[in-house]
């Protein structure tokens, strides 16, 4: 989890499982916080694998794998680039019903609630797989979102 101004993770192999997520930031306002995925598998067997809340904070996806029984990667806040690798959904998990974090959420590679802040996607590369929708944009966000999709 991350926490604390400019924390950060970069992932270059391996596995990490987990029953929600297996990165997750818990601060609205972490500012210049990172996560980056250049290798390996980061596997939910029930939520999202990577879930975003962080304002200013920033989620790269070199390569590897982010998968997720809901979605792949979660974001309220911040700006995800998908560059390689693989971001997949199987579209059949639970995220709960509680209030916060990805509770409610529709199942996606890439769900995009934008309730904190702002949120900035590009993707201009890898694979977005889906068993249901690929991108979600949820409905009444709070605030604005830009999204990329080129390549």
């Amino acid at each position: 989890m991350l926490s604390g101004i400019g924390a950060s993770v970069t992932i270059n192999g391996g596995t990490i499982e987990a029953g929600w997520y297996p990165i997750s930031g818990n601060n609205r306002s972490t500012w210049n916080s990172s996560i980056v995925v250049n290798g390996g598998e980061l596997i939910s067997t029930a939520d999202y694998a990577i879930y975003h809340p962080i304002e200013g904070g920033m989620v790269t996806i070199n390569g590897g794998t982010v998968y997720g029984e809901a979605g792949g990667i979660a974001l309220n806040a911040g700006e995800l680039l998908v560059k390689g690798g693989t971001v997949t959904s199987k579209g059949q998990g639970s995220t709960g019903n509680w209030g916060d974090g990805t509770g409610k959420l529709e199942n996606a590679a890439v769900n995009i609630s934008a309730n904190y802040d702002q949120v900035t996607v590009a993707i201009i590369g890898g694979i977005l797989s889906a068993e249901g929708d690929a991108i979600a944009i949820a409905t009444g966000t709070k605030h604005p979102v830009n999204l990329s999709i080129r390549g």
